[in-house]
C-alpha cells in the first residue's frame, strides 16, 4: 500500500516556488542549497569538506537529499564526499525508493 500523500515518480513536477502552487500540488519541501561560494573563493579551504560538515549538522534536523545531473555525477560526488567522511550516503535511482521522514511514514 502507498502513501497517500505521496505522489509516484511519475507524476513529479519540480518548480520553483516556495509553496504548493494549487489544489493537489504537494510541497515536498526542497529547496535549493547552498552555493558554497565563499568556500570556492577560498584556495586552502576544501569544498568537500566543507559539503560534507553542512550535510552532517543539516542532518541533525532532517533528511538530506543531494540530486545530481547524471549517474556519472552521482558517482563522482559520491566517492568525493566519502573521502570527507561521510561513506553512509545511500544512493537513491527513484524517489519510490527514498525513505520516508518518520512523521509522515507510511507503508
Amino acid at each position: 500500500m502507498g502513501c497517500p500523500d505521496r505522489p509516484s515518480a511519475g507524476d513529479l513536477s519540480f518548480h520553483p516556488l516556495p509553496q504548493a502552487s494549487g489544489p493537489g500540488v504537494l510541497d515536498a519541501g526542497g529547496r535549493i542549497g547552498r552555493s558554497f561560494s565563499p568556500e570556492r573563493q577560498q584556495t586552502e579551504v576544501s569544498l568537500f569538506k566543507a559539503l560534507a560538515d553542512h550535510i552532517n549538522a543539516t542532518r541533525q534536523e532532517t533528511q538530506v537529499v543531494i540530486a545530481s545531473y547524471s549517474d556519472g555525477a552521482r558517482e563522482r560526488l559520491t566517492g568525493l564526499i566519502e573521502d570527507e567522511g561521510l561513506a553512509d550516503a545511500r544512493p537513491i535511482a527513484d524517489f519510490r525508493d527514498m525513505p520516508a521522514s518518520a512523521p509522515a511514514a507510511c507503508s
